[in-house]
């Protein structure tokens, strides 16, 4: 009996509550995005048959009311050659290609990526980069006291214009010494190392290594499609110090 009689009011204080139906929010737009990392060089002058590798990711992100948007063309282009997306279990797309370096690129042309094509959003993204080329001999002579010059030949005018770029240069010499620089800033023309700077030669003259990265952009914050490019380029010389 007092049980009951404890039982009533919590009866009647679920008859009296509302129970409102909670819908979750519409998903946020968000703009289609794409991102690619080139490599080129591992390390080595920029020969025939040297390698072009590329790393990517692109989502086609969700329109304006929240729906999502599909991929008309999931291809990347790289250099002109097609690059599939591999297998993911989301609708994003990943790449991953590594492929000769193509001749006119390597003899001076410019290396064009074509971002995916995302339906309702046209055209894609396109970056039109350039590699530096070095002037000079993968062995370098200079006499003791000379200062050591490297010499590129550096991006075209209708370069797509980085939004960040910086080099870094590393010296090696006799038992482990070594001399590093390097500055923000596209890599220049030419290349400077005073002598006074240089450290002594071993018995295989000096290790010069050089890493250039460009990266470039396109789409504002508010841009219903925003892509970036990265570009990474790394060299070597061997310099002898004639006495």
């Amino acid at each position: 009996m007092r049980r009951a009689w404890m039982m009533a009011p919590l009866a009647l204080l679920a008859a009296c509550i509302d129970f409102v139906e909670v819908t979750a929010p519409p998903p946020e737009p968000r703009p289609a995005s794409a991102t690619v990392t080139l490599q080129v060089g591992d390390r080595t002058r920029l020969h025939a048959g040297d390698s072009l590798f590329a790393v990517g990711y692109a989502s086609a992100g969700r329109a304006d009311d929240g729906t999502p948007r599909a991929f008309a063309d999931d291809v990347l282009h790289v250099a002109g050659v097609p690059v599939a997306p591999e297998p993911r279990p989301d609708s994003s797309r990943a790449y991953f290609v590594r492929l000769p370096l193509p001749d006119p690129v390597r003899a001076g042309g410019p290396l064009e990526v074509r971002m995916p094509t995302v339906a309702g959003v046209d055209p894609p993204p396109t970056f039109r980069l350039y590699l530096a080329r070095p002037l000079d001999d993968d062995t370098l002579r200079i006499a003791a006291g000379q200062d050591l010059v490297l010499r590129f030949l550096t991006a075209a005018a209708d370069a797509t214009q980085p939004s960040q770029a910086s080099w870094n240069l590393l010296l090696l010499g006799d038992g482990g010494a070594h001399v590093a620089l390097g500055a923000s800033g596209p890599l220049p023309a030419t290349v400077r190392v005073p002598a006074t700077w240089l450290p002594a030669p071993g018995p295989n003259g000096l290790r010069v290594e050089l890493s250039a990265q460009q990266h470039a952009l396109a789409g504002d914050g508010g841009a219903p499609y925003q892509a970036a490019v990265s570009l990474v380029q790394d060299f070597s010389w061997t310099v002898l110090v004639a006495p």
